[in-house]
């Protein structure tokens, strides 16, 4: 028991009628919180290194890119619309994206899809400014991440705020197909779409490392109906 109180002082956490056990599980809670943080990244940056690698023979090569655009049309199609789909089989069937190996198949295909798109918008515009908006997206990430980790500001509970705004945007988009549109109301979906997507990593990074509306883990689920049986 003396051993045990001991390692409990030693880790800075409390000993005695269950405050042991209850910092115990905040510390272990905190520490899988912040070791999934570490796998998103991870994950995120092979998907990034994966992207440079197939969009790189676009940018190397434009005019091989080019023939290979015009004669493979229909695999650009592919890759714009094969992403929603993907998306919307995800919504319909959650457990696909919990399943060992078909959510890491499901990010792979979406990868590709995202490669072959940018390597296409490398071969329309210039070099510069692609690297100038992919070193923009990077630091406007992790600016925000840092912020949503840091703040004292409460976001976890905008969820069915931000999902209203995605569905008005998503429809809009498709009325934009149909209708023409001018450079002005472009820029001003532009604009709305990058401002509700920085919101959402705000709102997802909170949700992952702590917030006053986040859903309890499975940690902490386990350890009460653990002590409620004792």
């Amino acid at each position: 028991m003396y051993a045990q109180q001991g390692q409990y002082e030693s880790e800075g956490l409390p000993f005695g009628s269950g405050s042991a056990a209850e910092a115990l599980d905040d510390k272990l809670d905190v520490e899988i919180r912040h070791g999934f943080v570490r796998k998103v990244f991870a994950i995120v940056g092979a998907q990034m290194a994966l992207t440079t690698l197939i969009a790189l023979p676009f940018v190397l090569y434009p005019t091989f890119s080019r023939l290979f655009i015009q004669n493979n049309i229909a695999l650009l199609y592919v890759a714009m619309f094969m992403p929603l789909a993907l998306v919307c089989y995800i919504s319909c069937n959650p457990q696909a994206a919990r399943e060992f190996p078909k959510n890491y198949l499901i990010l792979f295909a979406l990868t590709l899809c995202m490669g072959l798109t940018v390597g296409v918008i490398c071969s329309v515009y210039t070099t510069q400014s692609v690297a100038m908006v992919f070193g923009l997206t990077c630091l406007v990430v992790f600016g925000l991440v840092a912020f949503a980790s840091q703040t004292k500001y409460d976001f976890s509970g905008m969820g069915p705020y931000l999902y209203c705004a995605f569905l008005v945007l998503f429809f809009t988009s498709f009325v934009m197909l149909f209708t023409g549109y001018s450079r002005t109301f472009e820029l001003i979906y532009a604009g709305a779409g990058t401002m509700i997507f920085s919101f959402y990593i705000v709102y997802d990074t909170q949700l992952i490392v702590g917030g006053k509306h986040q859903a309890p883990s499975v940690l902490m689920r386990l350890a009460g109906r653990s002590r409620s049986g004792s």
